[in-house]
């Protein structure tokens, strides 16, 4: 079964005219009056045939209780790139090709959590989570006047959340040691590189299956760093539905409050239902099935 590749973000909308933030019970009538409006994304004085972005197949579903919005973001494709072979020279030519093809990426939105996960694909037929989001962000400005505000929905807590949930089979992290230096979880292995004046890069992998004691021992002391800003941790393991999840390691020491960012592979599924359903499953054991 082929798996599709989902980035979580934490999102808010607010409205131009109010400066105010729109509550989740109205997220989809937003969606709703941008549905099919195209757009031009980054062109500089863009004529209508520029218009190649748009908000397109919105739906409003229950999962539940919980009201999910699904849509895709879309980019026609007027042409393409071809390589021709002429045998009788025995020479390759480039060309270009019309064609009325699109990329899409989908959204999954739970407006009750302000969460959103974003189909990752890379290629001619998708358009990746940042591209995706940012054309999003421009059709709500433009069409709708509101702003999106977005960020990876990964918490020095979220990841605590996520470790504390899936079956994690490596840690990989960058530390330093604490300076001033506090006691709390963390504390001896700071010491440790204190006396060494060291930053410690490293991963932790299972002998087999999962790691044990994720929040004790050594592991313990790197998440104990990890909350005040003194290391950066990464991970992968499986969700507890056994899909494929990754706590992408950010650059190390950037910014304490800095959220990280969580990619999880998600089966395919026959019924377009079933897997939305995995998909909020899987955000629903990191943030809750309530705000």
């Amino acid at each position: 079964m082929s798996s599709t590749p989902y980035v979580f973000y934490s999102y808010s909308i607010i409205n131009y005219q109010s400066d105010e933030e729109v509550h989740p019970s109205k997220h989809f009538s937003i969606f709703k009056s941008v549905h099919k409006a195209p757009i031009a994304y980054r062109k500089q004085d863009p004529s209508e045939a520029d218009k190649d972005t748009q908000l397109v197949v919105l739906k409003d579903m229950k999962i539940g209780q919980k009201q999910v919005i699904t849509f895709f973001i879309s980019r026609q494709i007027v042409e393409r790139q071809i390589n021709l072979y002429r045998k009788n020279k025995d020479e390759v030519e480039l060309g270009v090709e019309k064609t009325d093809d699109t990329s899409l990426t989908r959204f999954v939105v739970v407006p009750h959590l302000k969460k959103m996960a974003i189909q990752d694909k890379s290629g001619e037929h998708f358009i990746n989570a940042n591209s995706a989001i940012s054309r999003l962000k421009k059709i709500l400005s433009e069409v709708a006047e509101h702003t999106l505000i977005s960020e990876y929905a990964a918490s020095a807590e979220d990841v605590r959340k996520a470790l504390a949930a899936w079956k994690i089979d490596e840690v990989n992290f960058t530390a330093r040691p604490f300076n001033p230096h506090p006691s709390t979880p963390g504390d001896i292995f700071s010491a440790q590189m204190a006396e060494n004046n060291s930053i410690v890069t490293g991963r932790v992998k299972a002998k087999k299956g999962v790691l044990e004691h994720i929040k004790k021992g050594f592991i313990g002391e790197i998440l104990g760093l990890s909350e005040k800003g003194y290391a950066d941790i990464g991970a992968k393991g499986k969700t507890q539905q056994g899909h494929v999840a990754q706590i992408i390691k950010s650059n190390p020491f950037e910014d304490v409050n800095a959220p990280r960012k969580i990619r999880i592979m998600m089966p395919e599924r026959g019924e377009v239902s079933s897997h939305i359903e995995d998909i909020v499953e899987a955000m629903e054991q990191i943030y809750g099935k309530n705000p």
